[in-house]
């Protein structure tokens, strides 16, 4: 069940950074033959507003604050495309590999990514190596769907890294996202696995987890069955995106509660301070009676300067 270990050979602090919703649009590459479908109302949408609210030009310029803090590893949250073009899986693929390796690097979809149905081969086939755990490279040829990878786990020490995929087509004007019987049925018994164990758990999906949110048309349709999981077997971090705001909360584990973060878009022009453009860095320590404690830092896109720079600071135990 678990995919890929990995091993530090030292006991610094685990840096883990959070990214999230890119919208990385093509929107001159696109065939009119391709906007027969669901796309049609996106595409019109960009064209109209969000174009004034998104630039993807703040996704280069995270490349260099991103390498100058240098994460352990980075989790990305889902809608890296805008309208799951092949061009945009195929740009969004060389975005990725000057942000670093698979081995550095993992992500999960999210609902523009699989804003209608795309074949493999035109799509999540560019992604490959950051979709699979640890770059790991057997088996490719035998895999055609999400379904086949998700839930994805991967231990970087003392950390467990599990990927879960919420991203389905769905009917015209919902964003909604689904987890589903077979991957809720094996993140329990990832979970049930790792019980016990000297390790602080990471899950990271698109969709938020939690009620309130979202609207129910953008919402995560089994969220009662995910947070049923949680509450009885837990884990110690929850990150996701779809929000596009900043959201700070929890969910109930055996041990109490695990804090929940939401990022807002990376490449968000939106001045609010919760939507603003920024991304995450959770520093994960332990101390030597094994106990785990989580220092947020926040690097927030500021337009005068455009760079990113560190703006808050929050603890959690």
């Amino acid at each position: 069940m678990i995919d890929h270990i990995s091993h530090r050979a030292d006991s610094r602090p685990f840096l883990l950074a959070h990214i999230s919703d890119l919208h990385l649009a093509e929107p001159g590459k696109v065939h009119f033959r391709q906007l027969m479908n669901k796309r049609f109302l996106g595409y019109t949408r960009w064209k109209l507003i969000r174009h004034l609210r998104q630039d993807s030009s703040l996704a280069d310029i995270l490349i260099n604050d991103f390498h100058n803090v240098g994460p352990d590893h980075t989790v990305i949250t889902g809608d890296i495309t805008h309208l799951g073009l092949p061009c945009e899986f195929r740009s969004s693929a060389q975005w990725l590999h000057k942000l670093g390796t698979g081995k550095e690097i993992s992500l999960v979809p999210g609902n523009h990514d699989s804003y209608v149905f795309e074949p493999w081969q035109k799509s999540f086939i560019y992604w490959m190596e950051y979709l699979l755990p640890g770059n790991t490279s057997s088996g490719h040829a035998a895999l055609h769907s999400l379904n086949d990878i998700f839930p994805s786990v991967e231990i970087i020490g003392h950390i467990a890294l599990i990927g879960l995929s919420t991203s389905v087509p769905c009917s015209l004007r919902l964003a909604t996202g689904t987890l589903g019987y077979s991957q809720l049925k094996k993140l329990e018994a990832i979970l049930k696995q790792l019980q016990g164990q000297r390790l602080f758990r990471v899950i990271f999906l698109h969709h938020p987890p939690v009620h309130g949110v979202v609207k129910k048309r953008k919402c995560l349709t089994d969220a009662d069955r995910f947070l049923e999981i949680i509450k009885k077997y837990g884990c110690d971090l929850i990150l996701h995106g779809h929000a596009h705001r900043e959201v700070k909360t929890s969910v109930k584990t055996p041990q109490g509660t695990a804090p929940v973060f939401g990022a807002p878009s990376v490449t968000s022009l939106d001045p609010r301070p919760d939507k603003r453009a920024a991304w995450y860095i959770h520093e994960i320590s332990e101390d030597k009676d094994g106990f785990f404690s989580i220092n947020t830092r926040k690097r927030v896109f500021m337009p005068e300067k455009r760079e990113f720079q560190e703006l808050s600071q929050e603890k959690k135990m």
